[in-house]
This record gives C-alpha cells, structure tokens and sequence, in this order.
C-alpha cells in the first residue's frame, strides 16, 4: 500500500512538473516580448554635422577670399583690401645681381649675369627668332595636398580649431541627454574633382534612461571642384610668369576672371560657376605684384606714343610715359620703367 502511494506522489509531481513547463512554455510565446530599443541619437548627430557643414564652408570661403592662404602668418606676402588679408600669388622677378641668387630662365639657359637686360638683351629675339617664353614673376601658390601649408592642411587646421566654438552639447540635456566628449576633433579631407569631403572623427558617449550610445564620425560634403579650380590656377599663374604675352583675364569656360588695380598691383578674381557654396558661386582672390614693361628692341623714339612704342606689359597695362633720359628710351607704367640705350 505505501508502495503504492509513493508512485501516486511521484505520479503527481511528475504531472505538475510538466503543467507547469507548458504553462510556462505558453506563457513564454504567447507573451509579447519588450525589446529594448537602440538609443536615438539622429539629432545629435544632425547638430555635429550641421556645426561640420558651417566650419567647413567658412574655410573654403576664407581660403578663396585670402588667395590659398588661411593663415596670414603663411603668406609670402599679402595686401589688407578692406577687411581681408590677400596673398600675393605672383610676384615679380628678383632683379638681384648678388651671388646669393640664382635666377634661370624657363627657356633653360645659365643663370641670368649680374648685368642682367630685363628681360633679356635684345628681347624678344632669340637665335634669330621672337620669343615671349621667358622668367617674368613667381610662383607662390601652395600645394594642394602635400606640405605643412598645403589647401588640404590649412583646411584641417582651420576647422580642427574652430568646428567646436559652434557646438554646445548642453542643449540636449534638457532632453534627458547626457554627452561626454572622449577625444578631441580630428578632420580627414578627401579633395575630389567634383566635392570636397569633410569627416569629422569626435568621440561622443551618449546615454539617455539607462541606454548609451557611442557616436564619432560626422561628414559633410562641400560643392567645390577644388582640385579643379587649383589645376586651372596653377596653370593660369604659370602662363603668366611665363609668357609676356599673356593676358589673365582671357576669358574661359566655367572661370570667369576679372581683374582690379589696387595702388600698382592688380587684384585678380576667379570666379567657379561650377561650385557653389551657401548660394553663391565660389570666388578665389589674389594680387598680382606689378611687373617691368618690356621694350621690343626695335623701338627707336617715343614720337606718337600709340604707334611708334612697341612693348610688353606682363600684367597688360598701358604705358603711362615714354621719354628719353639720359641717352636712353624710358617707358613706364606708371610703377615700374624699362629702358633702352639710344644708338
């Protein structure tokens, strides 16, 4: 009988223990399961990236407005015109008869005497030939992409310094947000022919009602052709350091470039149609130092000054006098004079 009842008890327990599992089974898939959701972060991330897009624009401006210069203690020279500080892309040439110079013509020929005739004695004939090729200014353009003052490194620095002063994080603390920066701003530019890609690594920890999140990479797309505006600048600038005959304001496709006096030197304005920044077509500024005129040597007197002086102006201004001094033909634009002696 006791045998009896213990295999009862055992029955029993046995039974409760599997109405217990499928009730628990049932309970498991018949209840709808709370799965907890990835933190929200969409608006922080908005408000870094907007922050990136305002810094990175206000450098492709500023690096236009100052002629390829974002700092004013980089440039080989500048000229203040109203508020804004402008690099001087070309210069003119060293007229320097020391040995501490070494002036070569782009024609390859030895380095210039120290008697040097500007812009070569009995210019423009070389060999018999008329010749317009020749060392008229330098250039000062920097690099696009390598060197500590290239477009590519000034833009990292400028926006590395300055995309935090328009970010305040505390704004979304009101919202239950807590955010901590671990690791200060650090930009990657990739300069394309058709944008220029700002990537902005700044590590966030955010945490809201128990969830956290980590955040680091914003990006921000600018519409600025820049690596094709600087090969069209490095080739305008090196025609015309190099070709007396060249006119800068030629007019091409996509650029338009306008030309300013500014006390002698010109003021020279790209304008890219193709890239546009806040609106606006993108502008890139420079000066041009003023250069010597240069007299064709067949040029015998200033008598009727607009047909019997043939010259060169490297930066295409019109003669301001011709005279003779000292045995001597004398032109000037106004700045800068070339002369030739009198047979």
């Amino acid at each position: 009988m006791k045998r009896k009842k213990a295999q009862i008890t055992l029955f029993i327990i046995i039974g409760l223990v599997i109405v217990g599992a499928v009730a628990f089974l049932y309970y498991f898939i018949t209840t709808p399961r709370i799965e907890k959701k990835e933190l929200d972060t969409t608006a922080i991330e908005e408000y870094v990236t907007s922050c990136l897009d305002k810094t990175a624009k206000q450098a492709l401006i500023k690096l236009g407005e100052q002629g390829g210069y974002l700092f004013v203690q980089d440039m080989p020279k500048s000229k203040r015109i109203g508020e804004i500080e402008i690099a001087y892309l070309i210069t003119a040439p060293r007229l320097i008869s020391t040995d501490e110079w070494q002036i070569y013509d782009y024609l390859g020929s030895n380095p210039f005497p120290s008697d040097w005739k500007y812009p070569w004695e009995n210019f423009p004939y070389k060999n018999g030939e008329e010749v317009y090729t020749g060392y008229f200014g330098n250039d000062n353009v920097p690099g696009l992409e390598s060197g500590e003052i290239s477009f590519k490194m000034q833009l990292k620095k400028f926006i590395e310094k300055n995309v935090t002063s328009c970010l305040d994080l505390s704004i979304f603390k009101e919202k239950g947000f807590n955010i901590k920066v671990t690791s200060p701003p650090q930009i990657d530019i990739v300069i394309t022919n058709e944008n220029v890609i700002f990537t902005l690594n700044l590590g966030l920890n955010v945490k809201k009602s128990g969830s956290k999140k980590k955040i680091n990479n914003f990006v921000a797309v600018e519409d600025v052709k820049l690596r094709n505006l600087y090969q069209f600048l490095k080739t305008l600038i090196f025609n015309d350091i190099t070709d007396i005959s060249f006119d800068i304001t030629k007019q091409v496709p996509i650029y338009t470039i306008t030309k300013s006096e500014q006390a002698n030197d010109d003021l020279i304005i790209i304008t890219d149609s193709s890239s546009i920044v806040n609106g606006k077509p993108y502008l890139f500024q420079f000066m041009r130092e003023n250069r010597k005129p240069a007299l064709h040597n067949n040029t015998i007197s200033c008598d009727n000054l607009e047909l019997n002086v043939n010259y060169f102006d490297p930066d295409e201004d019109n003669l301001a006098f011709c005279n003779v001094q000292d045995n001597s033909l004398v032109i000037s634009d106004g700045s800068k004079q070339d002369s030739k002696p009198l047979e």
